[in-house]
């Protein structure tokens, strides 16, 4: 992608970078939906320790390792199914370990982060006309 966008050569990070830096976000994911899932909204029926929250996010990210398969820009589309999958993986599993009775609150967990961004995104636009020359 660096030849294609005129960027020259680009250096890719190492292992041990990529490695560390997966665990942290897995962390952070987990740390959010568990916040989220047990304090926030929890249920009548949640009995739900970080462990199994860790192990649900861990299950959950196996649909983005497909994401390798994308050496070419013709198939960037993959990557918009393979977070479809992710999210959709995501709703399911928290409505099942939280026990959630409507899949309403483990929607709106799963894709809060999605919304937000999105917002941020829109207002950063809201007053600045974007102008491609």
């Amino acid at each position: 992608m660096g030849s294609w966008f005129g960027l020259g050569k680009i250096q890719g990070p190492s292992i041990k970078t990529v490695v560390i830096t997966s665990i942290i976000a897995w962390i952070i994911k987990t740390i959010y939906i568990h916040f989220i899932g047990v304090i926030i909204f929890p249920s009548k029926n949640t009995n739900c320790n970080f462990r199994k929250s860790l192990i649900l996010i861990a299950f959950v990210q196996t649909p983005l390792i497909l994401n390798i398969i994308i050496f070419d820009k013709s198939l960037l589309f993959l990557i918009l199914i393979t977070y479809i999958w992710y999210n959709i993986c995501l709703i399911i599993g928290i409505n099942i370990i939280y026990n959630y009775k409507n899949i309403f609150k483990a929607t709106l967990i799963a894709v809060a982060p999605l919304i937000i961004f999105l917002i941020y995104i829109i207002s950063n636009f809201a007053g600045n006309p974007v102008t491609l020359t």
